[in-house]
């Protein structure tokens, strides 16, 4: 079993951080955006991970279990 765990912050700035974190394989994956719709963004996010990262690390796996925070 694994679980991603989304770490959202907003900054004031022009550049917005949005991470993933795999607690199975203790890696952190980080994206760097200046979208104003975080939802937007934190779905891309997801996406460009799954699509770069999940399909080659669990080839297996339909689904995610994600933890907002």
């Amino acid at each position: 079993m694994f679980m991603i765990m989304i770490l959202y912050l907003q900054a004031d700035g022009k550049i917005v951080p949005h991470g993933l974190y795999d607690v199975h394989r203790n890696i952190g994956y980080i994206t760097l955006g200046i979208s104003n719709d975080t939802s937007e963004f934190a779905g891309e996010c997801v996406r460009q991970w799954r699509l770069n990262h999940g399909q080659i690390e669990y080839p297996n796996r339909t689904y995610a279990l994600t933890k907002v925070l």
